[in-house]
C-alpha cells in the first residue's frame, strides 16, 4: 500500500510540475505585457540617451557660434577703430563726436547675478550714446572753415 501511495504522490507531483510549466508557458505566450513593458523601457532609455546627446551637440554648436560671433564682433570693432582713427588723423575737417563708443561686454557669462545681466543692456546703451572725446576739441583756436592749422 505504501508503494501505491508513493507512486500516486509521485505521479501527482509530476502532473503538478507539468501543469506549472504549461501554465507558465501559456502565461508567457498569452500575456505579453511584461515583455512589452521591458521593450518599451529599453526604447525609452534609448530615446533619452539620444536626446541627451542631441542636447549636448546643440549646446556645443551654440557655444561655438557665440565664440565665432564674438570674434567677428571684435574684428569689426578693430576695423571700425582703425577707420575712425584714420578719419580723425587724416580728415581735412575736424570730425565731431560722431564716433561710436563700444562697451566692453562679455557675451558668455557663467554664474552671473541676474540683476547685473538685466542692467547690462541699459549700461551699454548709455555708453554708446556718449560721444567720444575728439582730440581736436582741445584746439579751440582751430579755424572751422576746413583749413588745417599751421
Amino acid at each position: 500500500m505504501d508503494e501505491v501511495v508513493l507512486s500516486v504522490t509521485a505521479f501527482g507531483g509530476a502532473i503538478f510540475a507539468a501543469g506549472m510549466a504549461f501554465g507558465g508557458l501559456l502565461g508567457y505566450l498569452l500575456l505579453p505585457g511584461e515583455r512589452r513593458a521591458r521593450k518599451l523601457q529599453f526604447e525609452l532609455d534609448e530615446v533619452r540617451r539620444d536626446s541627451a546627446s542631441y542636447k549636448a551637440n546643440v549646446s556645443k554648436h551654440f557655444h561655438r557660434t557665440a565664440e565665432l560671433v564674438s570674434g567677428l564682433t571684435n574684428s569689426y570693432k578693430a576695423v571700425y577703430d582703425h577707420l575712425a582713427g584714420g578719419a580723425q588723423d587724416l580728415a581735412e575737417m575736424p570730425i565731431g563726436g560722431h564716433a561710436i563708443r563700444f562697451a566692453e561686454t562679455k557675451l558668455l557669462v557663467e554664474d552671473t547675478d541676474p540683476a547685473a545681466v538685466a542692467a547690462a543692456p541699459a549700461a551699454a546703451a548709455n555708453a554708446a550714446e556718449k560721444p567720444m572725446a575728439n582730440p581736436r576739441d582741445d584746439e579751440a583756436s582751430t579755424p572751422q572753415d576746413g583749413a588745417k592749422a599751421a
